[in-house]
């Protein structure tokens, strides 16, 4: 049966441990699949956190400071809870409280302590719990002595996110009644999105009253089972010693249990997960079936798809045969150009009245190929579909053959210096531009706008853009398993460049794009103890950088190399 119930504990690798108390993360977990909280409710999800992961903890820590400073003030003389400064209007000082403890129990004895002293007004880190649950809301605030407390939840994501934030704000409500009779408003915190204004005009919040919404997903959490959006069923389903099927959804594929105790199967194998855009109707049909790409209906199957079902019973490559015309427009001397940026919730320059989350470009690698008279891979048409092309001379270029220029600002003082080193470089000459993407399209874009006196400079360097991903997307190869971007595109061309990316990782935590950012946030904000630590720091993301534009010529040979095959195999045929 495809639905088996499967070794979970051999197949995760990691001894199980059911989680006593059920909280909201369970309840998010096992809303979006009753599998997926079955296992988080006895394993880990992941031993060690990302560079990345870290720092959008320390920044949603960071926002929730922020948000309780000026919301909240207090009016004690305690140095470390002193809130009194930058308050937004109409807020009343009152003494501030945390509950410090993680034990749910010990928590919630200690959050009912401060609910009935009459001179707080504020708790902190609130905690509920009524066995098997446990909720941990952020803030318990009341206006007057004897007036209702409201409940305030703080996110450091946008306003955009305020509906998918409703089930995690009314589990705590629903435990927090139990506890506070008078319990009011149920408010939701979150970045303010776009150019609107915060409280106050200047602060990078927004508050959200969400007590009707809230108290509708309660009925529902409260419904009797056997509905499937109960409370009770959710918690029964994770704390079961068996665990339920696993249900096959496109979303599976990005899962970390898939092949480790959901499908494993499917592990080494090209896999329906790899037709993308599938729609979920004709996924869930193709699943009850079989779930290897090889055995799909070809009824269902777009044109992207067949071809690449093609690639893998043929175990070649498939290319539209577009690809020539678009390889032929690239000038044989050409730039490979990769941006690194950062966008973090607190402008980088401490203003209050910045835009949270703008992204800003902080460094540039630049590699400069000059092939001269190096075959093309095209063959001597330029673009032609059958020219045989010259299929070995394609790849023998060397990074040490090539000019390679860089450029990481040190603060955002330095932004302009970068743009006037970037047109610098790309002078006004007119070999092509090879991008991945359309992100540098859009930060030059933003250049020009930033710097009108060099729009025309920057409109210039524009119009020589080359994305080298849409030309990616005309070949299908097995190893693309369905997608183009370039971290999946890279390793099945050339699987031994990834070893580079993770040395680089293992030295200095810099993994993806990410790890970059948060380590650029880190140095820009000095959070980065010694300047020889901060000195490291800065060649490991020149290195990142520097690894992801030679990247792009790596595939682009490649590329090419795949062309010049597929030309030669024609003229074999045609001969």
């Amino acid at each position: 049966s495809l639905f088996r119930r499967y070794s979970v504990e051999s197949a995760v690798g990691r001894t199980a441990e059911l989680k006593k108390h059920f909280n909201k993360s369970l309840l998010a977990d096992t809303a979006s699949c009753l599998r997926l909280g079955w296992l988080n409710r006895r394993y880990n999800k992941r031993g060690n956190f990302t560079t990345f992961e870290q720092f959008l903890a320390t920044q949603g820590d960071r926002f929730e400071e922020y948000v309780v400073k000026r919301m909240f003030p207090n009016d004690t003389n305690d140095t470390d809870n002193n809130r009194d400064a930058d308050t937004v209007a109409g807020t009343v000082a009152g003494t501030v409280r945390t509950i410090d403890s993680r034990d749910g129990a010990e928590g919630h004895r200690k959050t009912l302590e401060l609910l009935s002293d009459a001179s707080v007004s504020t708790v902190l880190q609130p905690t509920f719990h009524h066995p098997p649950y446990t909720a941990r809301g952020d803030v318990l605030h009341r206006s007057e002595q004897d007036g209702p407390w409201t409940l305030y939840e703080i996110k450091s994501s946008t306003s955009s996110s305020v509906s998918r934030k409703v089930p995690d704000l009314a589990f705590t409500y629903n435990l927090a009644k139990k506890s506070v009779p008078n319990l009011g408003d149920a408010m939701l915190v979150t970045v303010r999105s776009g150019k609107e204004e915060g409280e106050g005009g200047k602060n990078l919040f927004q508050v959200h009253n969400l007590t009707s919404l809230v108290r509708e997903e309660i009925e529902r959490l409260e419904d009797p089972p056997p509905s499937l959006t109960s409370l009770e069923y959710l918690e029964s389903v994770t704390s079961s010693p068996d665990p339920p099927p696993p249900v096959p959804q496109p979303k599976c594929g990005n899962c970390e249990y898939f092949t480790s105790s959901c499908f494993p199967e499917v592990k080494g194998k090209n896999s329906i997960w790899e037709y993308k855009r599938l729609g979920t109707k004709k996924f869930s049909k193709m699943a009850e079936n079989s779930f290897l790409a090889t055995d799909a209906d070809v009824r269902m199957l777009s044109d992207t798809h067949l071809k690449h079902l093609k690639s893998i019973t043929s175990g070649s490559p498939v290319v539209d045969l577009g690809l020539g015309k678009a390889l032929g427009s690239i000038t044989k001397d050409c730039f490979y150009l990769d941006f690194e940026a950062v966008n973090p919730l607190f402008p980088l320059d401490g203003s209050e009245g910045g835009k949270p989350y703008a992204q800003q470009v902080t460094q540039y690698s630049l590699h400069y190929v000059k092939r001269g008279d190096v075959g093309h891979g095209v063959g001597s048409g330029g673009g032609s579909s059958t020219g045989s092309g010259t299929d070995n001379a394609v790849i023998r270029v060397k990074e040490e053959d090539s000019e390679h220029s860089e450029f990481l600002i040190r603060d955002v003082s330095e932004y302009e210096d970068l743009v006037d080193s970037l047109i610098e470089k790309l002078g006004e000459g007119t070999e092509s531009i090879i991008v991945y993407s359309s992100y540098e399209r859009t930060s030059l874009n933003r250049f020009a706008k930033a710097f009108p006196r060099k729009r025309e400079a920057i409109s210039r360097i524009i119009r020589r853009l080359v994305d080298l991903e849409k030309i990616v997307k005309l070949v299908h190869l097995r190893g693309f398993v369905g997608r183009t971007s370039i971290k999946t595109v890279l390793p099945a061309l050339d699987p031994t460049y990834n070893d580079t990316y993770e040395k680089l990782k293992q030295t200095s935590g810099i993994g993806d794009g990410g790890d970059a950012s948060a380590a650029m946030c880190d140095l820009i904000e000095g959070r980065v103890a010694g300047k020889q630590e901060a000195e490291a720091l800065r060649r490991a993301l020149l290195e990142y950088c520097r690894l992801d534009s030679w990247a792009m010529v790596v595939v682009h040979l490649e590329i090419e190399r795949i062309w010049n095959a597929h030309c030669s195999k024609m003229d074999r045929e045609v001969g």
